[in-house]
């Protein structure tokens, strides 16, 4: 799967993606049937941070089925809410 395909959820949905900082790389963590539920993924993914320092925890992007991303959410913009 290249970087393109990746980021492009299936039509009608919206696709959660990790980034490692550590290695570089992203990942797959699903699809959902709406925006609301995509982001409440990505939020409970990031309630744990996984780095030290947590600026270096993994970032969760939200993307739609055209491949544009929505929104990123992070550790620390959690802790800083």
């Amino acid at each position: 799967m290249d970087a393109d395909e990746l980021r492009r959820a299936p039509a009608g949905k919206f696709r959660v993606i990790g980034y490692d900082q550590y290695d570089y790389s992203d990942y797959l963590i699903g699809d959902y049937g709406t925006r609301a539920e995509a982001i409440q993924t990505a939020r409970d993914r990031a309630k744990v941070p996984n780095g030290i320092p947590t600026s270096f925890s993994d970032l969760y992007l939200i993307y739609d089925d055209q491949g544009i991303c929505l929104g990123k959410i992070t550790f620390d913009d959690l802790s800083q809410l």
